[in-house]
Order: structure tokens, then sequence, then C-alpha cells
């Protein structure tokens, strides 16, 4: 975590402060590690910094976990920025009568910048840090989970998505943007996307809440088009007692005459099949027009979008390494 953090400090401030910075951490762990083993810090005068300790790893967590829940809306650090104030006051009055000036200075330098109001809202509301915010929270997570499920805020785990699959779906990691599947058919899924570039992968698997493909579909698609091919396929994930159900409804809100949400770029043989065939439940009632809306969608996809930084930083954000979790 505190490599993430130098990282951070570079990009924010520069190589040499950052690293200077860093510097200072491990001289004054070696300081504390010093006076511990002389008993001059000891269990007694220091169990009043174990609460607000544990506030600001929550505090820190929380703010990650808001922003990863609302991405376009920017966090509010101000409470944490002051539980960093709080602490650096707690350990000032600690230290003082223990070390020199210049290692005080030293705590009032570290703690007055990673904990600086400035520098907090950069870290978790710039996009260009998405990738030591991930590192960040997943690596926090795992250290104080029990903290977390103790006050009740553990976020639960994500299943993954592949019907019957137990497995949890995989978290962010530094430049690796997560997925909604885990690591073996979130694997299976990339190398068939590198394989045959489609727009499939972006309209029902791990790629269909990528906001930049979407904001595509809906100017170069056909209008609703892309939310009628998600409905064919889940369709035919749907349990058979209610595919009937589930057909009436893709029925009237695409293809109905009267529909207010009307796909009109399937071809009248198409529209007349289905007509014929929703009501019976078919598990193949669709297929041909996921046929023809894959043939629209595809020259489509080819053009606005597969040669794109947005297609290519996708490419680059979900490459599973080796020791990412699973």
């Amino acid at each position: 975590m505190l490599m993430c953090l130098q990282n951070a400090a570079i990009k924010h401030i520069g190589e040499a402060k950052a690293k200077a910075l860093v510097e200072n951490v491990y001289v004054l762990a070696c300081k504390a590690k010093v006076l511990y083993d002389a008993k001059m810090i000891t269990h007694s005068n220091t169990k009043e910094f174990t609460a607000p300790i544990n506030q600001l790893a929550i505090g820190i967590f929380q703010v990650l976990e808001t922003r990863k829940k609302l991405p376009t809306k920017p966090a509010d650090v101000t409470p944490v920025a002051l539980k960093f104030a709080q602490m650096e006051a707690m350990l000032t009055n600690l230290l003082r009568p223990l070390i020199k000036e210049k290692n005080l200075n030293k705590v009032n330098e570290v703690i007055g910048y990673f904990g600086s109001k400035q520098f907090l809202d950069v870290f978790v509301n710039d996009p260009n840090y998405h990738e030591f915010k991930a590192t960040l929270h997943k690596n926090l997570k795992a250290l104080i989970k029990e903290r977390l499920e103790d006050v009740d805020i553990m976020p639960p785990p994500r299943a993954c998505k592949v019907h019957n699959c137990s497995s949890e779906a995989l978290d962010e990691d530094g430049k690796f943007a997560g997925s909604q599947y885990c690591a073996p058919h979130h694997d299976e899924q990339y190398k068939a996307l590198l394989k045959e570039p489609n727009a499939h992968h972006f309209l029902v698997e791990n790629g269909s809440d990528y906001d930049p493909f979407v904001a595509m579909a809906d100017q170069y698609f056909p209008p609703n088009s892309r939310l009628m091919y998600r409905g064919c396929v889940n369709y035919i994930d749907a349990n058979a007692k209610i595919r009937k159900i589930f057909a009436e409804g893709i029925w009237e809100k695409y293809l109905a005459p009267k529909s207010a949400n009307q796909v009109s770029c399937l071809s009248a043989a198409c529209v007349a099949e289905i007509q014929a065939k929703y009501l019976s439940g078919d598990p193949a009632c669709f297929d041909a027009a996921r046929a023809e809306l894959k043939a629209v969608f595809t020259p489509l996809f080819n053009q606005h979008f597969l040669n794109t930084e947005a297609y290519k930083d996708y490419i680059s954000t979900r490459r599973l390494d080796k020791n990412s979790s699973s």
C-alpha cells in the first residue's frame, strides 16, 4: 500500500518529493521500533490510538467504496482529511518528548501531505489515479476485513454471473478493472474476444457495463436494438416456466405495431416468424432476430468502436494477470 501511495504521489508532486516523503515513513518506522524496544512507547500510552486508527481506516475504505459505486460523482474527502488531522495532532503530542524536532517535522510532513484534502481529492476523484485507488481499495479491504465485518459495512462478495457458478467475481486490482465473472470464466471470455472481436461481448458478457461502448451503441445502433438483443439472449437463459411471459414482454416492448420502443431494422419475415411463435415458449423463437441484429451490429462495431482508444483501453484493463485474485 505504501508503494501505491508513493506512485500516486510521484504523479501528483514529482518523483523527488514523493520518494523523500516515503523515506521519511521508513525513518519514522525505525524510530518507533527503537522507542518500542526501549519501552518508551507502550500499550498504556498508545491505547487511545486504537479507535482513531480504526475510524481512519474505515473512513478511507468507505470513501473509496463510495467512489467505486458512484464513479461519476466526486466523493467528499473532508471527513477523511479531518481524521488525518486528528491523527497528526495525537502523534505529535505523543512523540514530542521522545524524538528530535527534525523527526517530528517528518511526521507533520508525511501526514500533512498524504492526509491533506488536496491529495485525497486528487487520489480519490481523479480518473487518472484509478489504478492506485483500486490497489489501495483491495489491500485495505483485506487488511481491515474483520473490523469491517464487526461494524457491518463489509461489502458482500459478488457472484460470478455464469448460471450455477459458485465462485466470486473478480474485484478491481491495480490496472485490472475487475469483472462480472470469476477468473476462469473471465479468462475464457477475454481470450475469445481477443481471437474474434465482437459486439456480443459488449452487449451481454463482461463488457455489458462498459460506458464507452454503451455510448457508441446508443449513437450508431438502430434505436432500442441493443436492449432488444439483450432481451433475446436473456430469453434463452430464462426458466422454461416463465419463458412465455418473457417472450410476451419482448414482443410488446419492441415489435408490436403500437410499441413506443419499436425496433424497425428486422426483416418482415423475421417479425412474422416471432409473431407466430412467441406465445409457444419455443427456445428458438428469437434466434433469427438475434442473427439479424448481430449482422446489423457487426459493421457498426467494427467501424465505430473496434479501433478506438476506448476499445484498446478495455482490452488493456481486462487482461487477467496470473497473480490476480480468483
